[in-house]
């Protein structure tokens, strides 16, 4: 060993024999020997939060309050690793009821807490040569610590991952030195998360060691890395767009990035929130279209529907109720037109009558009743137009009997001129009447038989 870690090795075995001795000295030790080791805990370096929660765990060990005790460790041992031997130590103390108000039971109780922190030591120490590539180093302090306790974890998996990665020569290939300094330098990068170079170094190594194990081992994990790297960022990309579509209202957009997303990584969680989201919302809709639906508000019910498949366009209940809703609407889009279409022709209708235009009002209104027989207003407007021609009908004919009598009169006095325009004023009111042709006729016949004379006289 060089720089002094060989001293403090034999230093550590050397307190790890003193406790075994002292097995007897300190079966009798009180609670205080718990509390005393918690204090020098407290000299060593803690975050903020650590050392926190380290005083609590003086104060209740001091006043035997054992459940806040329990509480305060169970903190540490996740927050504070490298002490974790020793709070796990004194938990299992207050677990098998050593640990008790006024004193500590059994013969093991602070002889454990010095070895648990001898080995903690040991361990960090060892974490710390490893991360520093000081393989052989770091491997001689956790078989020491395997030596004082085999089932270490810690030390079990350090163990087995120097072994893994320690550099095998093969003296029959050359330059053998430089592709372990490269192989070195490219496990250190992959170890201290430098993908690309570790890459490149161990690329390096492998041009100059082509079949090696080892090296294309980590070459691969590294890549892998590497790879999961530009997976992570393109995720990141992917969300952050997603997420700007979302909160302008682009839904459909959104949810498609955000299942290509997840179609990566099943378990990311933003995703996952957001689409979780849609579906609620979809079936919030999707419920709010069908209530809708059932009262007959058709058209408020499509937009809920449609709304419902923006936030989820393959749920296939939404989607056959849309295309049901689309019929609906349509129907509903042709009863407009057709409505349209009735009230126009209405319209003429009443337009005509207004002018007098009583026949031609009925003839537009008849035809409203082809395109609704059951429009009331039409029905009782023909009635009632009908009324109004029969009435008219009846004043013409009493207007033409008048005149007809008048011309007559005027006739048999002798006044042609009077009697014929009387003749063709019937004759504009009923163009075929009979009386006023004969009429007419005969005003025609005396006229010429007064000129005849008065040509003859002459």
């Amino acid at each position: 060993m060089t720089n002094g870690r060989f001293p403090k090795t034999i230093a550590s075995l050397f307190i790890f024999l003193f406790i075994l001795q002292a097995e007897r000295i300190f079966a009798a030790a009180d609670i205080s020997v718990f509390t005393k080791n918690l204090e020098v805990l407290l000299e060593e370096k803690h975050s903020y939060s650590g050392r926190l929660h380290l005083k609590n765990a003086i104060v209740f060990s001091k006043r035997s309050l054992l459940n806040d005790l329990k509480t305060e460790l169970l903190i540490l041992n996740e927050i504070d690793k490298t002490f974790s031997s020793t709070y796990l130590t004194i938990l299992d103390a207050i677990a098998s009821g050593k640990y008790k108000s006024g004193s500590v039971s059994g013969p093991n109780a602070f002889q454990s807490l010095q070895i648990a922190n001898v080995i903690g030591q040991k361990i960090s120490q060892a974490e710390v040569l490893y991360t520093q590539n000081h393989f052989l180093e770091a491997k001689r302090l956790a078989q020491d610590v395997l030596q004082i306790d085999p089932t270490h974890k810690k030390a079990i998996e350090l163990n087995a991952r120097i072994t893994d990665e320690i550099f095998v020569k093969n003296d029959d290939k050359a330059f053998q030195d430089l592709v372990k300094q490269l192989y070195d330098e490219g496990v250190k990068a992959l170890r201290a998360s430098n993908y690309k170079q570790a890459e490149e170094k161990l690329s390096k190594a492998l041009e100059m060691d082509g079949d090696n194990k080892q090296i294309k081992k980590y070459l691969e994990i590294a890549a892998d890395k590497t790879r999961s790297l530009k997976t992570e960022a393109s995720k990141e990309k992917l969300i952050e767009t997603a997420d700007a579509l979302r909160t302008s209202g682009k839904i459909k957009e959104a949810r498609k990035l955000y299942e290509k997303v997840m179609g990566v990584d099943p378990e990311e969680k933003i995703s996952n929130f957001y689409i979780n989201d849609f579906n609620a919302k979809s079936l919030q809709n999707l419920t709010k279209a069908k209530d809708l639906r059932a009262t007959g508000e058709i058209e408020t019910a499509f937009h809920a529907i449609k709304t419902s498949l923006e936030f989820y366009g393959e749920n296939s209940e939404a989607l056959e109720l849309e295309k049901s809703l689309s019929f609906e609407m349509a129907d509903i889009k042709n009863a407009d037109l057709k409505q349209k279409e009735i009230n126009k022709i209405y319209n003429k209708g009443v337009a005509a009558y207004g002018k007098g235009e009583y026949t031609e009002a009925i003839r537009y209104w008849e035809k409203v009743l082809k395109l609704n027989p059951t429009d009331a207003q039409t029905i009782l407007n023909i009635k009632k137009t009908k009324l109004k021609l029969e009435e008219e009908k009846n004043n013409i004919e009493k207007e033409i009997q008048k005149n007809l009598d008048v011309a007559d009169m005027y006739f048999n006095q002798g006044f042609m001129d009077k009697a014929k325009a009387k003749y063709e004023y019937v004759q504009r009111l009923d163009a075929n009447n009979a009386q006023a042709m004969v009429g007419l006729e005969k005003v025609l016949e005396t006229t010429r038989k007064v000129v005849d004379e008065k040509v003859s006289k002459r």
